[in-house]
């Protein structure tokens, strides 16, 4: 996600601005491991639809809760909302973090109820600064003009 901040930020006037409540959540000792590796061993853990890992994975990986990595996630969304709140701002980062983001937006439970965004896709919410009421535009359209970048 920092790799292609900065591919597209050398390309218009925007600055990249990092924030580490947008990291991807951890799967704590499966991180680093070959989603495919995780699925053949711990079956029950993996939700075949959205190949995503269910929220009770903690429970043998040691990672991150789902309720703390979209709260951390969600502080961010509100917290920029107000900081710029007639402005449009462009976040990049991982498919978990933005299904999240959308899924929220939606009062989703756990934030599984759909798979995870292509890469290079787009996504877009509104957040009424004042209100916090949100407002999903679109979620998961293919990024056009990519042989710009």
């Amino acid at each position: 996600a920092l790799a292609t901040s900065k591919i597209i930020c050398n390309h218009t006037n925007i600055n990249v601005r990092v924030d580490s409540r947008l990291s991807e959540i951890s799967y704590g000792q499966w991180n680093g491991t070959a989603i495919a590796d995780l699925k053949r061993q711990y079956t029950t853990y993996f939700d075949s639809e959205t190949n995503d890992v269910y929220p009770h994975s903690i429970e043998i990986n040691n990672g991150e809760s789902f309720a703390h990595a979209r709260k951390r996630v969600w502080t961010f969304v509100t917290e920029i909302s107000r900081e710029y709140p007639s402005q449009t701002i462009l976040v990049v980062t991982h498919g978990w973090v933005i299904k999240n983001i959308i899924s929220l937006c939606l009062n989703n439970t756990d934030g599984t109820a759909f798979k995870n965004p292509r890469n290079l896709s787009v996504s877009k919410i509104q957040v009424d600064p004042v209100t916090g009421k949100q407002k999903v535009c679109y979620y998961n359209r293919p990024l056009k003009g990519i042989g710009k970048l």
